[in-house]
Order: structure tokens, then C-alpha cells, then sequence
């Protein structure tokens, strides 16, 4: 059921909502069904199965809204506030760090559904895949924020070629 919406653009999708839902079962009071459902997985997941009307369906999607809008907000302040430390102190490690706390807050909307919806709803193939490629920049920025705050490439030049031959390596993987 779900491999039919999977591989679709998300304006083609029967319900349009932000997570992976399936196409409607109808069934009549009373009427019995089996419903086989098979989850695969990279690395664990918890699986999250509900069947829902569609009333219900839009008001678990809609109760986290406001949180979302909260966190998002927060955190879009706190954005500004690293891009003003690095207005004024002008360091490759704060722009690193900035680095990092975007890709963090891109992979989050990635899970939420977000980017899907609002940058890319007609390239499902791409959104299968870019929380690997999210993820894995955030983890670079974040190792280049940590190597330049210690000054890696002067005080420990050995950890320095290492890291950075690793970074090389993941940079060729998401390329």
C-alpha cells in the first residue's frame, strides 16, 4: 500500500500529508480484514503502525504543529545568533559551528517531513535519501568546528591528517 505513494511526488499523492501514510481502507462496521504489513528498515526503528479515520489523521499531524512552529522559531534566532558571532569575530570555527546547527536543523525537518513538502515535493527518489547526505554534512561540520576550535592542524597535525582524510572519504560518499 505504501509502495504506491512512496516513489510519487508529493503533490500526486492520494493524502497529502507530511509523514508516509497509506492509501484509505475501507472497511464497513462490522467487516473483518487482514492486512499484511511488512517495515524494512537501515539499522533499528521502532514501528509506528495506527489505523486511523481521517479526521484522526489530521489531528495527530496538526497537534504537533505548534511545537514544531516553537522549536523552529527558537531555533531559527538561535541561526541568527551564530551568523552574528561570526559577523563579528569572523572565525572559521564559528562558521562551522554555524554550519553544523543548519544541517542540524535541516536534518530535523527532513524527519518531520518538511523539506519533502515545502523544498522538494517533486523529487521522492532524492527525499528517500538526503537525511544520509544531511546527516553525514552536519557530522563534517561539526568535526571541522571541533578541529579548528583546537587548532587541530598545529597542535595535533597527525589527528589533523587523519580527520581530515576521513572527511575527504565521507565527502566522496555523499558526492
Amino acid at each position: 500500500i505504501l509502495r504506491e505513494d512512496r516513489d510519487q511526488p508529493f503533490t500526486d499523492r492520494l493524502i497529502q500529508s507530511r509523514m508516509l501514510v497509506s492509501t484509505p481502507i475501507e472497511l464497513q462496521p462490522g467487516e473483518n480484514a487482514t492486512l499484511w504489513v511488512r517495515q524494512s528498515v537501515d539499522g533499528s526503528a521502532t514501528p509506528n503502525w495506527s489505523l486511523l479515520t481521517p479526521t484522526e489523521l489530521t489531528s495527530r499531524t496538526n497537534s504537533s504543529l505548534v511545537f514544531l512552529a516553537v522549536f523552529y522559531a527558537v531555533a531559527a534566532i538561535i541561526v541568527l545568533f551564530i551568523f552574528g558571532f561570526y559577523f563579528v569575530l569572523r572565525t572559521r570555527t564559528q562558521l562551522y559551528y554555524l554550519g553544523w546547527f543548519v544541517f542540524l536543523l535541516l536534518y530535523n525537518a527532513q524527519l518531520d517531513g518538511w523539506l519533502f513538502v515545502l523544498v522538494w515535493p517533486s523529487a521522492p527518489v532524492w527525499n528517500a535519501h538526503a537525511s544520509h547526505v544531511i546527516g553525514i554534512t552536519g557530522i563534517m561540520f561539526a568535526v571541522l568546528a571541533a578541529q579548528s576550535f583546537v587548532s587541530a592542524r598545529v597542535t595535533h597535525p597527525w589527528y589533523y591528517k587523519v580527520v581530515t582524510a576521513f572527511l575527504a572519504i565521507a565527502a566522496i560518499f555523499i558526492a
